[in-house]
């Protein structure tokens, strides 16, 4: 029910989800006939049957939309309707404000790869989840270095896009806005 506009009735229904402008619904479901679990959109089916649906994310006017989605063994990212190749596992899906970009880290059988619409980074055996700029245009992620550790200082960074980053085991990365810069947490590095 959304604003006292009952939709169904469905087998089964995911949390759903604003729009960030609060103009729109997002929420996954599955059919009763069918069995298949779909995307809707105030109350619009907006895309084919899956097995299962999770981690779905909406652009600002939720016109855009990115999930995972499992078909059989197959686990797949869906952008606008247009299917992955399969992985095993997909984490750290993400979409920037506008829809127009994605990033995520999927693994497959040589490791991680880091995928940023369509330019594929890896496979890595660890790798850290993408922080994607607002705009969508930049990307920076964490990878191991060629002695197995994590970077901990500045001077012996990597560097992704133009970008100096340092990782911490625990720290989410986030783009500093404008700035070009990564932090870890609250920290600056």
């Amino acid at each position: 029910m959304v604003d006292g506009q009952v939709y169904g009735p469905y087998e089964l229904a995911s949390d759903p989800i604003f729009s960030r402008d609060g103009q729109h619904v997002v929420w996954s479901a599955t059919d009763t006939g069918s069995k298949r679990e779909q995307m809707f959109v105030d109350g619009i089916a907006r895309s084919a049957g899956h097995d299962v649906i999770y981690g779905f994310h909406a652009s600002r006017d939720a016109e855009h939309l990115v999930f995972i989605a499992q078909r059989g063994d197959d686990v797949l990212v869906v952008f606008n309707k247009e299917e992955s190749p399969p992985y095993m596992e997909v984490k750290d899906l993400s979409i920037n404000p506008s829809g127009h970009h994605v990033a995520y880290r999927g693994e497959v059988d040589d490791g991680w790869l880091v995928v940023h619409d369509d330019q594929l980074y890896g496979p890595f055996p660890q790798v850290s989840g993408p922080a994607m700029s607002p705009d969508g245009s930049r990307l920076a992620f964490g990878k191991k270095l060629e002695s197995g550790k994590w970077p901990a200082r500045p001077e012996r960074c990597s560097m992704i896009y133009g970008i100096r980053y340092s990782v911490r085991a625990a720290a989410r990365l986030l783009l500093a806005p404008g700035r070009g810069e990564m932090c870890g947490g609250r920290r600056w590095w």
